[in-house]
């Protein structure tokens, strides 16, 4: 019988229903092995594991850092797959954190959570969590994947590639709505997708770097904005801040641009991005289909400003990318820059897709 380790973190999936409260519950957690092995049986043998128990909201980056620690303690060649239970919240930017932690991890690594608490009659957790010991028993591919069910089918996403949950539809999509496969009765079909990896490139996984931080460190100090119509930059003092973030990501519109016109020069970009220069924060932008070619003339005015747009990847993925390149490279003392723009240019686990053309 193959070995699973699960890791429970908390989320909705392991949350009770109390009233008309929804909170996290560390024993309810066992509810949920409980009701997939009166529903499909003792298919895998379980050892469990909690190294923290809370609702994803309240998550914060040394929470990835005690995710890695739990799962490397717990001696992950000694499986044959990892299940890690999540809130979906926050989900997108952890299973970014966990594919870079896990990029080279021999064996499958799968997320999952659920939309509504298990004892909800709507809940899909379980079958989620079904549909990932299925791909651990019959089609365990190397890496890292979120497992969620979709509109009754169960699809199954690379980990860097997952956005946000969709408010209202509570949907979980990947870049290019792409996903990787899915699971029907039981078995891993496949998306075939110029924009997907195949089979063949997850199994080498002797061939991938995974990130770690540097013993004592933390992760990198991001500032991330999504600026919107009268944005105004002039409410971000960069002279002022006592403690200024190493980099700013800049979240883009869909076709890769962001507003360039303003009010008042006071209210710009172009002051903004001047001040963070002389400040020695580095300036990012994403997500970009395309780098070069045929882009707008409010990208090519940004791009002049210095602001580094990151193609290809998730503006959630280019979040947490930044935030290990800085939390690795960069102290109070020093920054490597040049190494930090070499990480950021490497594929790391398939975060990087080709351009829609």
């Amino acid at each position: 019988m193959k070995k699973v380790l699960v890791v429970m973190t908390g989320g909705t999936i392991g949350s009770r229903s109390q009233g008309t409260a929804i909170d996290v519950d560390a024993a309810f957690g066992y509810e949920l092995l409980r009701r997939y092995e009166e529903e499909y049986g003792k298919q895998a043998e379980f050892t469990v594991i909690q190294p923290f128990t809370l609702l994803s909201e309240n998550l914060l980056p040394q929470d990835w850092t005690r995710l890695r620690r739990a799962v490397d303690e717990s001696g992950p060649a000694g499986y044959d797959g990892i299940v890690i239970t999540h809130g979906s919240d926050t989900l997108a930017y952890s299973a970014a954190a966990i594919s870079y932690s896990f990029a080279d991890s021999p064996i499958p690594i799968l997320i999952t959570a659920s939309n509504y608490p298990l004892d909800d009659p709507r809940s899909e957790g379980v079958r989620n969590f079904a549909a990932c010991i299925a791909m651990i028993l019959h089609d365990p591919l190397p890496g890292v994947f979120v497992v969620f069910e979709d509109r009754k089918r169960t699809l199954v996403h690379l980990g860097t590639r997952i956005r946000q949950s969709q408010p209202f539809t509570d949907r979980i999509v990947s870049i290019h709505d792409e996903p990787f496969g899915e699971i029907e009765e039981g078995r891993l079909r496949l998306h075939p997708s110029p924009y997907n990896p195949e089979p063949a490139q997850l199994r080498r996984f002797e061939q991938r770097q995974s990130l770690e931080l540097p013993a004592g460190a933390s992760f990198g100090d991001i500032l991330y904005l999504t600026p919107y119509p009268g944005f105004r930059y002039s409410y971000l003092k960069v002279r002022d801040m006592e403690r200024k973030p190493h980099a700013v990501l800049i979240d883009l519109y869909h076709s890769g641009t962001t507003g360039v016109r303003f009010a008042s020069p006071e209210d710009s970009l172009e002051r903004f991005a001047s001040e963070c220069r002389e400040a020695g924060i580095h300036l990012y932008a994403a997500p970009m289909n395309r780098q070069e070619g045929s882009l707008y003339a409010s990208s090519h005015v940004f791009i002049d400003y210095g602001i580094q747009p990151l193609g290809g990847i998730s503006v959630e993925a280019a979040l947490v990318k930044l935030m290990f390149a800085y939390g690795i490279y960069a102290d109070d003392q020093h920054t490597d820059q040049k190494a930090i723009e070499n990480l950021l240019k490497q594929n790391l686990f398939f975060e990087i897709a080709a351009a829609r053309q």
